[in-house]
């Protein structure tokens, strides 16, 4: 049976003050509460700045010894740069990830790709990252335009150990098919990002929780491992949203209130 692990797209969320954090919480302490809860995180935050490796120490300090992190390319490598210059890129951003790695903490990269990256022109420069991306560090690809959904992309993935993302999204692009191309399983739950609300349950996912464990079902009874990251954009407020799928898929029971950083009073339940 496949190892799973459940957790949410970022930490640091101010909204989840008072809801998932206790009032006060100081920001430096998020992760430190957000792991006594989650054994993963799919950080986001490498998406819009280049990880540095006093950052990624100061977050291997802060977690169990279990727990590991994802990590989104660079936005300015994936979107704004189309993938190019590879031989440079790769190792610059796994090296500001480096004492994740040494610690054992360093889960998948994940490549998220704009709806815009099309097969014809995109193939030849996806095919070039793919061969220069090292093969002991686990690597997930998301791609979100329905012209990769052919044997040859999955071919391609296979052929240099990268996962294809399994996405849940509305309005940015077109979910991926429940292919495997590698013994592990990277989803991304992510909504529609028109719901803006963040900290407050706006969205019943129900549906989609059921579809998605019918799919794993199917598709990831035999993987080695399974990885499920939920953002914000679900439901409205992650963490219940991954608390409720928990339940759907028959896991662990997420008890958030271990977040709160300390015993809540009757009066602080809602």
């Amino acid at each position: 049976m496949a190892r799973y692990r459940l957790g949410c797209c970022g930490w640091a969320y101010p909204e989840w003050v008072g809801r998932f954090y206790a009032p006060g919480t100081p920001a430096r302490n998020y992760l430190r509460y957000y792991a006594r809860v989650f054994d993963t995180v799919e950080a986001n935050v490498t998406f819009y700045h280049w990880p540095e490796a006093k950052t990624s120490r100061e977050w291997a300090q802060a977690t169990p010894a279990d727990f590991t992190f994802s990590a989104k390319l660079t936005r300015e490598f994936t979107h704004d740069g189309g993938l190019a210059r590879p031989e440079e890129n790769v190792p610059k951003f796994l090296e500001g990830l480096e004492p994740l790695r040494r610690a054992g903490k360093l889960g998948l990269i994940v490549a998220q790709l704009p709806s815009t990256f099309q097969r014809g022109h995109g193939e030849r420069a996806l095919a070039a990252f793919l061969a220069a991306w090292p093969r002991d560090v686990g690597l997930a690809v998301e791609l979100r335009h329905q012209s990769w959904w052919v044997d040859e992309t999955y071919e391609l993935l296979r052929r240099h150990g990268a996962s294809l993302v399994w996405n849940l999204i509305e309005g940015e692009g077109d979910p991926a098919p429940s292919v495997r191309t590698t013994d592990w399983v990277y989803v991304r739950a992510i909504g529609s990002h028109e719901e803006k609300a963040i900290g407050v349950v706006r969205q019943d996912r129900s549906t989609d929780m059921g579809s998605l464990r019918d799919r794993l079902a199917r598709e990831a009874e035999d993987a080695q491992s399974v990885t499920v990251v939920v953002n914000n954009h679900f439901t409205g407020y992650a963490p219940d949203a991954a608390r409720r799928l928990a339940e759907i898929l028959h896991l662990r029971p997420l008890d958030l209130d271990r977040a709160w950083g300390g015993q809540r009073g009757l009066a602080q339940f809602d």
